[in-house]
């Protein structure tokens, strides 16, 4: 599991990006999560099952699109493929606006 200061840049971005598709998810004990010092919120980081659902692919296409990235962790290509299929990329910092693919 991707716990790395990127992914959680990337999931907090994420979030504020595409809040709707975040807020609607159920967490629970299993899921991580971190809170950003001297805020009480708490960021989700979504594993790679939850990412493959977001992207609403089966795992073999989820699995073909997060090749497309070269990225250190699975979890960091998968939260781009959920991202691509919402108009945004990584530009290494943070979530800008594409268009549709």
């Amino acid at each position: 599991m991707d716990k790395s200061e990127t992914y959680k840049r990337m999931c907090k971005g994420a979030e504020r990006a595409v809040p709707e598709l975040f807020y609607k998810q159920i967490y629970d004990s299993h899921d991580y999560v971190f809170r950003v010092e001297g805020n009480d919120l708490l960021w989700w980081l979504p594993t790679q099952d939850r990412l493959q659902v977001l992207s609403g692919l089966s795992w073999q296409e989820f699995d073909m699109e997060c090749l497309k990235y070269d990225t250190p962790t699975k979890e960091q290509a998968g939260i781009q493929v959920v991202m691509k299929e919402n108009n945004r990329v990584w530009d290494g910092e943070r979530w800008i606006e594409s268009k549709k693919s």
